[in-house]
């Protein structure tokens, strides 16, 4: 069986992340996992690169941002990058996140973060295309723009948009999880998952490749190589979108995580932060203006 490892020789990919499963499977103990092997190795890495980006756009842009030698690690739920629970993730808020625009305001994460969302499926609630904002897709389709890595758990794959489900680019679907306990306090000392990874993407791709005609076979296509010499990546910018991810940018989006109680005041404040049901988009005035 082959292991996912993320370690010093292999780090979270430019992904958007699936992770699916019944209740009660590890969906979100896997995410944070994989975050906190992220960060004990590639850290340093992912806020050298933004750092360096951030000094070139303050010194030939005008910009005035800040990474301040923080880790870029970003999750919905409170939660430890490390097993002494000291360092914590930098707090995300779904209803702000998009692509930056006009129409509500979004978080500004710096390039190479890796963020995390709980319950997308109650959060996005998008299986109504009218309820799925356009500016969610536009981020999901340039993320790679900005080496973001993008990790969401769920119950129910099929609640969410078509759209959406063909942008995610790795699903991991949960089949159970062990703990291993030690064996005089019975204190978890580790954890073992087995899960299945697809990459839906590809899938798609073959899907579609069937369909026309004279294709070859599903799982009969030939492999084919090509060969260039020289640089491909100096002769086009590959990242034209990021732009688009510094529009209205005033700073990054460092937020921490507020602290709740289950007093009526914190009761109500935690439901603002996470709502069951996303609230309704303002309307918009359609009225054309006449010119005097």
């Amino acid at each position: 069986m082959a292991e996912y490892k993320i370690n010093k020789f292999n780090m979270l990919g430019l992904d958007i992340i699936m992770i699916q499963g019944p209740q009660g499977k590890g969906k979100t103990s896997l995410a944070f996992e994989l975050m906190s092997q992220d960060y004990k190795y590639h850290s340093k890495f992912r806020t050298k690169e933004a750092t360096k980006f951030t000094n070139e756009l303050n010194k030939n842009y005008g910009y005035n941002l800040h990474i301040n030698n923080r880790h870029l690690y970003f999750s919905n739920i409170e939660g430890y990058l490390d097993k002494y629970c000291r360092v914590q993730t930098w707090d995300c808020d779904f209803s702000r996140f998009g692509m930056p625009n006009d129409d509500f305001a979004t978080d500004y994460f710096p390039p190479y973060s890796v963020i995390f969302f709980t319950e997308l499926d109650v959060l996005a609630f998008c299986r109504n295309w009218q309820n799925f904002s356009i500016w969610y897709v536009l981020l999901f389709k340039y993320f790679r723009h900005m080496h973001y890595t993008i990790i969401f758990d769920l119950q129910d794959g099929g609640a969410l948009d078509k759209a959406l489900r063909r942008l995610y680019t790795m699903s991991i679907y949960i089949k159970h999880a062990e703990n291993k306990e030690s064996m005089l306090f019975k204190r978890v000392k580790g954890r073992t998952t087995y899960f299945k990874l697809t990459r839906p993407s590809d899938m798609e791709s073959a899907r579609e490749l069937r369909k026309v005609k004279g294709a070859d076979k599903f799982g009969d296509s030939k492999t084919m190589v090509h060969k260039y010499k020289g640089n491909i990546f100096k002769q086009y910018n590959s990242f034209s979108a990021v732009p688009y991810f510094l529009y209205k940018i005033k700073d990054w989006t460092f937020r921490k995580h507020e602290i709740t109680d289950l007093s009526p005041e914190g009761v109500k404040r935690y439901r603002e932060l996470h709502p069951l049901i996303m609230p309704k988009p303002k309307k918009q005035n359609t009225k054309k203006k006449v010119a005097s």
